[in-house]
């Protein structure tokens, strides 16, 4: 079971925060954030906010949960892979040092 729906971003804030609410017409209301916190100059923390009512209300939750379908797990395990993309993304940019000539060059 898949649920998908349209949301409008409501707030950007680069680097430091992004809000969105579904759209009138979406299936499942959801509004959410993420909000990003340096916390020194490679690294960053990273919080979602995410407030939803499923179609089903507590029934509709606990198939979800039933099945795997979890929004929170979903965070998680997609906030996983952001880190693992980023953190890859992260070694890819770095300059590489040039090697030191040889000693007497």
């Amino acid at each position: 079971m898949r649920f998908e729906w349209d949301a409008e971003i409501i707030s950007d804030d680069v680097n430091e925060r992004i809000a969105w609410k579904s759209t009138e017409s979406a299936d499942v209301v959801s509004a959410g954030s993420v909000l990003f916190r340096p916390l020194g100059s490679e690294q960053t923390q990273i919080a979602v906010h995410l407030q939803y009512a499923p179609p089903g209300g507590l029934i509709g939750r606990g198939i979800a949960s039933l099945l795997a379908q979890d929004p929170n797990e979903q965070i998680k395990e997609d906030l996983a892979r952001l880190r693992t993309l980023l953190e890859q993304h992260a070694e890819t940019d770095r300059p590489s040092t040039p090697a030191s000539p040889p000693a007497g060059h």
